[in-house]
C-alpha cells in the first residue's frame, strides 16, 4: 500500500524543464566544441619537391612551451633593434616548424644566386650542361662587390665547376653576372616557381624566410649536389659564429649582404666523420632589412646561438 502510494505521488511531480533545456545546450556546445578541435588545420611549411602544402596536425598535440620560449627570446632579442627580422627554423625529419615574420618579404641579396645554383645543377641532372663546360669571361661581365672575378682579364675561361665554386664560396659577383648572361631572366622565374618561392622575386631580389627554407630543402635533398660549393666559404661569420665551439657540425649556408642587410640561411648537421651523431638535422635562415651593421654582427648570431641552444636537446 505505501508503496502503490509512493509511486503515485512520484507520478505528480513536475518535470523540470528549465534544467532540461540547460543541460540540453550545454551538451550541444560541447560536442561543438571538441567536433571544431577535431577539425583545426595547422599550416606548416613542408618545401616536398619545393611545394608548400597543408597538413592536419593530431588535436591532442601539446603545446612546446620551451619552443614558444624560444621565439619569445628572439622576438623580445629584435624587438628594440634597428630594422626588421624574420627568422624561420624547419626540421627536415619530421616536417615540423617554427619562426617570426616568415612570410614578410625581406631584401634577399646574394642569397638569390641559390637558385643560379640549383638550375645549373638541374640543367647538369638533364644533361644540359656538364661541370667541365666552360665560359668566357666578358668585360661587360665584370661586377664590383663580392669575389675575385671581377680583377680577372676578359677572355679568362673557366669552368662551370669553378664558376660554381667562385658563386657558392666567395658570393662572387661577376660569376652570378656570367650564369645570368647564359641562364636568362625568365629561366631565373621559371627556377623559383619550380622551388616553390611564390613570395619571391628574382627581378626584384626580394624572398621570404619560409621560401628560402623552401629553397634549402630542394638542396638539401639532392644528395648533396651542392654542398661543397656551399661550405667553408669566406663568410663564415654569422650563422657558424653563433655555432662556434661546437663539435661534430657543420653549416651548409649562403650569406646576403647589402646597404642594411645582413642574412645568412643553411642546413645545420652533422659531420659525415662523426659517429653516432644524434642531431636533428635543421634549416635556419635569418633574413633582415633596414639594419645597423655593427648591430646585426652581433644580433644574427645571437639568434642562431638560441635555435641551436634548444636544437641540440631536442
Amino acid at each position: 500500500m505505501e508503496t502503490s502510494r509512493k509511486k503515485r505521488l512520484e507520478a505528480k511531480r513536475p518535470v523540470n524543464r528549465k534544467l532540461l533545456l540547460a543541460v540540453f545546450v550545454i551538451t550541444g556546445l560541447a560536442s561543438g566544441f571538441f567536433w571544431w578541435r577535431g577539425k583545426v588545420i595547422h599550416e606548416t611549411v613542408i618545401p616536398a619537391e619545393g611545394v608548400a602544402v597543408k597538413i592536419e596536425t593530431e588535436p591532442t598535440r601539446k603545446v612546446n612551451k620551451k619552443q614558444d620560449k624560444l621565439v619569445a627570446d628572439i622576438e623580445s632579442l629584435v624587438a628594440t633593434a634597428s630594422g626588421r627580422y624574420a627568422v624561420s627554423v624547419y626540421h627536415l625529419g619530421d616536417n615540423s616548424g617554427y619562426g617570426i615574420n616568415q612570410n614578410e618579404r625581406m631584401p634577399a641579396a646574394s642569397l638569390m644566386k641559390l637558385p643560379v645554383m640549383t638550375a645549373v645543377s638541374q640543367m647538369i641532372a638533364g644533361g644540359q650542361l656538364e661541370l667541365d663546360d666552360t665560359y668566357t669571361l666578358e668585360g661587360a661581365d665584370r661586377a664590383t662587390g663580392s669575389g675575385p672575378l671581377q680583377f680577372k682579364t676578359a677572355g679568362s675561361v673557366y669552368t662551370i665547376d669553378e664558376l660554381l665554386s667562385y658563386l657558392g664560396k666567395n658570393s662572387d659577383n661577376t660569376a652570378w653576372v656570367m650564369f645570368n648572361r647564359r641562364l636568362g631572366k625568365k629561366t631565373m622565374e621559371s627556377e623559383l616557381e619550380r622551388l616553390g618561392m611564390k613570395d619571391s622575386s628574382y627581378d626584384e631580389l626580394v624572398t621570404t624566410a619560409a621560401d628560402t627554407v623552401r629553397m634549402f630543402e630542394y638542396i638539401y635533398k639532392q644528395e648533396g649536389e651542392l654542398f661543397e660549393y656551399l661550405t667553408d666559404s669566406i663568410y663564415e661569420d654569422r650563422i657558424p659564429v653563433g655555432l662556434a665551439g661546437v663539435e661534430g657540425v657543420r653549416v651548409i649556408h649562403k650569406v646576403g649582404t647589402d646597404v642594411g642587410v645582413w642574412a645568412d640561411a643553411g642546413i645545420v648537421s652533422c659531420q659525415l666523420t662523426v659517429e653516432n651523431c644524434r642531431l636533428r638535422p635543421f634549416i635556419l635562415a635569418i633574413l633582415n632589412e633596414n639594419v645597423k651593421r655593427e648591430e646585426a654582427q652581433t644580433i644574427v648570431p645571437q639568434i642562431a646561438k638560441l635555435v641551436w641552444e634548444y636544437e641540440k636537446t631536442l
